[in-house]
């Protein structure tokens, strides 16, 4: 400032110069402000135990109905148990979850919920086979009734859930429980969601033979079937498709044609519903234990696994003296590891063992099936 000029000049000339530092430092202040927050995310677990009392009745009914447990809340979601106790033609019985009113968590918070549900025995204790993670198709009815857990047309599920919880912090120590923004108050909804049908429309084209190009000949009889399907669902089956140099007129229309060899028709078709439908058709009881043997088979032969494995669980429960035998060698030649300790296991038992090899007719009965050397085994086993 220069000396000379007047002290009002000196007065106003200060002003003006403070007012523009200010001003520049506000400007600054704003361009390089900045903010900071946490969000907190803790795992939460939880179970439901929801009994069924009386349903036996609702099997009566064609269309499909549901029974609903109370509301329970977990990691500020609000959840709700649903039952289906005539799923698939009364044949099931499906629990799912049903996502029932968002209490303050978020959307992410409660789509990350995982569940588990499991039939519990008549003291409340958990049945680890009778243990899925999703609730469609539980447990068969028939199923349920041997399984001992059905006493008086009640039984119980447990439902464990497994979800997470998250708060939002900012700078001033304010909490946001909706972790993201989401409005405190969203609205409430009640939407249940039913289950999956999407192998009962595969399931129709099958049977409707809609759009079909190409016929498997098995056991005698005949299927047109879909080469997209199969080619997904089971491509070893879609590569002997392929390599099939028959061709034979349907309609207006050239169609390849595979004779399989060494398999009944009624294993290829609770096969080709499987493939259809992932599922199992209805099999009478007299009929499990022989189809399920073969289905064993037949899914070793095309690379089938779960088909495999759910006939090797049918098979499991239905081990006895009349059986075992046939099931070990189906067991032995196919590497049904489960399957085969639980023929073991029932050989060993005292007399058992004894009363398969007891006579001629049981003997020949080993060599035919072809697991001799198991057997073989087990009686050194026992020698004193």
């Amino acid at each position: 400032m220069h000396p000379l000029l007047p002290s009002r000049n000196r007065f106003y000339f200060l002003q003006q110069r403070t007012n523009a530092m200010a001003a520049a430092a506000a400007a600054a202040a704003r361009r390089f402000s900045s903010s900071a927050s946490t969000v907190t995310i803790r795992e939460v677990r939880w179970s439901h135990k929801f009994t069924i009392d009386g349903c036996k009745a609702s099997r009566k009914f064609r269309k499909p109905v549901r029974y609903c447990s109370k509301i329970f809340d977990v990691a500020g979601c609000n959840w709700r148990i649903s039952c289906e106790p005539n799923a698939k033609d009364g044949e099931y019985i499906s629990f799912f979850p049903n996502h029932d009113h968002p209490a303050h968590s978020s959307c992410e918070d409660c789509s990350a919920a995982e569940f588990k549900f499991t039939l519990l025995d008549q003291a409340g204790n958990p049945v680890p086979e009778y243990s899925k993670p999703h609730g469609f198709s539980f447990i068969r009815w028939i199923d349920l009734e041997e399984s001992g857990c059905l006493k008086d047309d009640r039984f119980s599920v447990r439902c464990d859930i497994t979800g997470i919880k998250s708060s939002l912090h900012d700078d001033d120590g304010d909490t946001d429980d909706t972790a993201g923004g989401a409005a405190a108050n969203p609205a409430q909804v009640a939407v249940a969601v039913p289950p999956s049908n999407l192998h009962e429309h595969l399931g129709n084209l099958l049977l409707l033979k809609q759009g079909t190009d190409a016929i498997i000949n098995a056991g005698g009889e005949s299927w047109d079937v879909h080469r997209w399907l199969l080619k997904v669902r089971c491509p070893v089956l879609d590569a002997e498709l392929q390599a099939a140099s028959e061709r034979v007129l349907s309609g207006d229309t050239y169609r390849c044609r595979l004779k399989i060899q060494g398999m009944g028709s009624k294993v290829f078709e609770a096969m080709l519903h499987f493939l259809y439908t992932d599922a199992l058709p209805k099999i009478g009881e007299k009929e499990a234990v022989p189809i399920a043997q073969g289905l064993i088979a037949a899914a070793d032969r095309y690379k089938i696994d779960r088909l495999k494995l759910m006939c090797e669980e049918m098979l499991c429960k239905r081990v006895d003296m009349d059986t075992v035998v046939g099931s070990l060698a189906v067991a032995e030649k196919h590497g049904c590891h489960a399957l085969k300790a639980a023929c073991v296991e029932l050989l060993e038992r005292p007399g058992n063992l004894k009363a398969v090899m007891g006579t001629t007719e049981g003997i020949e009965k080993v060599k035919k099936a072809d697991c001799a050397g198991v057997v073989l085994e087990l009686l050194m086993k026992q020698l004193p």
